[in-house]
């Protein structure tokens, strides 16, 4: 695993070696084992490594290779090496130098080219590849984005790295903050790729490869889509339930064998959710030691699963730490984030995961992870939620005027209501957490399909530009360019999450999080081949009784008694609220204060400050809110702004 860096210079701007070599040490926690770097008329690659397999000399990078003609600067792991390798050596050639993946995937790239070679890689990578005879650079990055890369494509040059924060380093270029990138991070928590929060630079998309030559116009293009893999897996569907298990189970042992293989210890984290166990339960199954598994604890019961991963640690036999999460450790660690995380970014779930990576960072240098279970099998109650959300306002008469009915009434009226409304709605609610929902019910009046229902769940913000200093261009509604045509409208929802979500919010969760500890992160159900099996399931294997992931919690049931999981997700969330009115409020209130807000200048002083205001006496849905104006402004204190 490591950071990369670099550029290539055919115009005006400032870049030497200096500059190469900041860039590419801001990114030392990526890479905390080894340093290198390379130029050569006007060409730069800088690596950080952090050494996983083959921790000798032999994996230094940049790496050239054996014919001299390419240069490679690696962020990743390539699980059939020992296949790639085999083949290669078919064809005589140079000897080999060591046994790490780099040199495998170069000389793979040297031999079969750049498209052969992405076919046919399991793996999750970003790379640059610098052809010293044709000038050609290429970038790609893994399908479904479980490593970054950014570029800042500028006159005749183009600088790239794996975070924002090594652009950052060059003098020249224009990376400031854009309103239109701040309102989509506002919208969603994050900063959607292609864009970056910077009109100046682009995230490289997943499956994307940018072949870039100077004075020549160039665009990323897909060399792999993953709507085209859902249409080429639906030609081929798999309905027997029974077959469908052992295919997942046969799969997923092997994608969990794959990545486990290193020449540094190996971990797990361990959530007690149905993703982390099956992985963990694997794990185990295939090896001859216990594994070591990690896991954050909270006071608040509602929120804890601690116990239950203590349990399946157990029943399993693995070596166990767990850590319970106390006000110091949130005091000291949440105003760091901004800086940890290279752009704006307001899942709060990176709170423990950012907790747990340190934890398990004192024991091991690479876990495995449970990510992409719930995208590829439906695992998150909205998938049903929306659906039947989006029925039930379609059956609404007359909705325009319903919506103005509720959007105008004072709030004396609405607070009657829900005391009306209050005896036929379950315990829990109470009388203003049922006037709030009184008035999203009339944002969500406004929707005209599934497809806007379902945004509307996703959205954190629905007026963003209302929360800027500096007017913004119209909202970009949710994108389901490419959307493959699926029977259910789970589906829909699922590729959506996959396209998006998934690579957008929570893979850059994990990656900056573990990268941060100097920890890699490796993610079985990202396996190529678990998600083409998965898209040849229909609906009713992944989603079924009113539960997800039906398929994964019977093959679940062949390694742990179902008591362990069969529960409410609770998924990784945390007392926000809690902390924000209580530890948290002091960082909180300065933050949001109007002096600093005006000082800042990306935000509204005025709406930002009464929001804060309004939340310390408000209702609890306003939390993922605030977190967002929060995170905005703690990533701008870290750049001295």
């Amino acid at each position: 695993m490591c950071g990369l860096a670099g550029a290539v210079i055919e115009g005006p701007l400032a870049f030497d070696m200096a500059v190469l070599r900041r860039m590419t040490d801001s990114l030392a926690h990526r890479g905390p084992d080894d340093a290198g770097y390379w130029s050569e008329a006007g060409a730069y690659l800088g690596s950080r490594r952090l050494a996983v397999v083959d921790v000798t000399p032999a994996g230094h990078q940049p790496m050239v290779s054996a014919n001299q003609r390419f240069v490679l600067a690696y962020n990743g792991e390539l699980y059939n090496t020992v296949e790639l390798r085999a083949e290669l050596e078919l064809t005589p050639s140079a000897p080999w130098r060591g046994h790490s993946d780099s040199e495998v995937l170069l000389e793979a790239l040297a031999r079969w080219g750049v498209d052969r070679t992405l076919e046919r890689a399991n793996a999750m990578f970003a790379f640059a590849l610098w052809d010293r005879h044709e000038r050609l650079l290429t970038l790609a990055r893994d399908p479904f984005g479980e490593k970054p890369l950014l570029y800042a494509d500028v006159g005749h040059s183009i600088v790239f790295g794996s975070e924002f924060t090594a652009l950052e380093c060059v003098t020249g270029l224009d990376l400031s903050p854009s309103p239109e990138s701040a309102a989509e991070y506002l919208r969603r928590g994050c900063v959607p790729a292609p864009l970056t929060i910077s009109a100046g630079a682009r995230k490289l998309p997943p499956g994307g490869c940018l072949e870039w030559r100077a004075r020549t116009a160039s665009q990323p293009r897909r060399y792999w889509s993953l709507g085209a893999t859902v249409r080429a897996s639906k030609l081929q569907p798999l309905l027997d339930a029974t077959e469908a298990i052992d295919a997942l189970d046969t799969v997923l042992v092997d994608a969990v064998r794959r990545r486990m293989v290193s020449d540094v210890s190996v971990g797990a984290f361990l959530s007690g959710g149905i993703d982390s166990s099956i992985v963990v339960a694997m794990m185990q199954s295939v090896s001859s030691e216990p594994v070591r598994t990690f896991t954050i604890g909270f006071a608040d019961q509602s929120l804890d699963e601690a116990p239950f991963a203590r349990a399946t640690a157990a029943l399993l036999g693995t070596r166990h730490t767990e850590q319970y999460i106390t006000e110091r450790e949130i005091v000291d660690l949440v105003p760091r984030l901004g800086a940890i995380y290279d752009e704006p970014f307001a899942d709060s779930s990176q709170i423990p995961t950012c907790l747990v990576s340190l934890l398990a960072r004192r024991d091991v240098t690479v876990v495995l992870t449970g990510d992409g279970g719930d995208e590829l099998l439906m695992g998150y109650a909205r998938y049903a939620l929306a659906p039947s959300t989006w029925r039930a306002i379609a059956r609404v008469p007359a909705r325009p005027l319903v919506r103005h009915a509720i959007e105008s009434a004072p709030a004396p009226v609405l607070r009657m209501a829900a005391s009306v409304l209050r005896p036929f709605i379950p315990a829990g609610f109470s009388k203003q957490h049922l006037t709030e929902k009184l008035r999203r019910s009339a944002s969500l009046l406004r929707s005209c399909s599934l497809d806007d229902v379902y945004d509307f769940y996703m959205t954190i913000w629905h007026e963003p530009a209302r929360m800027l200093r500096e007017p913004t261009a119209p909202r970009l509604p949710m994108s389901f360019e490419n959307a493959p045509a699926v029977d259910h409208p789970m589906e829909r929802m699922s590729w959506w999450d996959t396209a998006h979500h998934l690579p957008d919010d929570l893979l850059v969760k994990v990656d900056r999080a573990t990268m941060a500890a100097s920890l890699e992160g490796r993610m079985p159900f990202l396996d190529r081949r678990v998600a083409e099996l998965a898209w040849r399931l229909p609906a009713n294997l992944k989603y079924r009784g009113g539960q997800g992931k039906w398929v994964l919690r019977q093959l679940l049931q062949k390694y742990l008694p179902a008591h362990l999981f069969e529960r409410p997700k609770q998924g990784f969330g945390v007392p926000l609220e809690q902390w924000l009115k209580g530890p948290l409020a002091p960082w909180a209130g300065d933050l949001l204060s109007e002096d600093r807000l005006r000082r800042q200048g990306l935000l509204s002083a005025r709406q930002s400050a009464r929001a804060w205001q309004a939340f310390l006496k408000g209702p609890r849905h306003a939390s993922s809110q605030i977190w967002s104006l929060l995170m905005l402004q703690s990533w701008l204190e870290a750049r001295g702004r």
